[in-house]
């Protein structure tokens, strides 16, 4: 069996691996009406993902949370590991290192990413929680895009790009209510065994216990 070494990533969850989450990523694009992406000095339009999860590969790791800003007239939250962040209304992107806000959750292992947003104050009905993220066929629910970094159409990486639609619909279906940057930032080399072509295993909850199984019997 041979064993590659990879570093700490950030990946996609498919939902037709688990039935705890909401539906199958959906790739796609965001913009040209999202007032985050000239600012942030991203491309127009945006490619990536609707519907998707996250979770991290890798043990012992260190995310970094940056709030980029947010177009919103709600007042919407986002919390990460229990750290939140409220927009207060505000309408304005930050383009640096430091963003907005931020955030830092140290000695973490693979697993689901614990992580949502939250509409109007998080109300109950307008929320969007890794594990649970919508796929945008509603106007009138809660959802992010995700899109990594630098590789947009890529399925995990060590930085990714969140983009929350909070439900208003209408013209404020264009996912720039709210914009965080999630960044693996410290940990560990993960040997994970996989086969030459199986890298895609990591785009999957179900290949991410297989690798579990595997790396016991090593």
């Amino acid at each position: 069996m041979k064993i590659r070494v990879i570093a700490s990533a950030l990946a996609i969850a498919i939902a037709g691996f688990s039935a705890s989450l909401a539906g199958a990523a959906t790739f796609g694009t965001i913009g040209p009406d999202n007032e985050a992406l000239a600012p942030l000095g991203l491309t127009n339009p945006l490619s990536g993902y609707f519907g998707a999860n996250l979770y991290l590969i890798g043990s012992n790791v260190t995310i970094r949370a940056t709030v980029l800003g947010q177009e919103a007239g709600y007042n919407n939250r986002f919390s990460f590991y229990g750290q939140t962040y409220s927009s207060n209304n505000l309408t304005t992107f930050e383009n640096d290192s430091n963003g907005v806000a931020q955030f830092l959750q140290s000695g973490l292992s693979s697993g689901l990413l614990d992580f949502w947003f939250g509409a109007n104050s998080a109300l109950a009905t307008l929320s969007a929680t890794n594990g649970t993220n919508a796929d945008n066929s509603s106007a009138s629910i809660a959802n992010f895009f995700v899109s990594f970094l630098p590789n947009a159409t890529a399925t995990f990486g060590q930085s990714v790009l969140l983009f929350l639609d909070d439900g208003a619909g209408g013209t404020s279906d264009n996912h720039d209510d709210l914009v965080v940057r999630l960044d693996i930032v410290g940990g560990h080399l993960a040997p994970v065994p996989v086969p030459a072509a199986g890298l895609l295993l990591l785009g999957a909850l179900g290949g991410l216990a297989a690798i579990r199984r595997r790396r016991q019997s090593v």
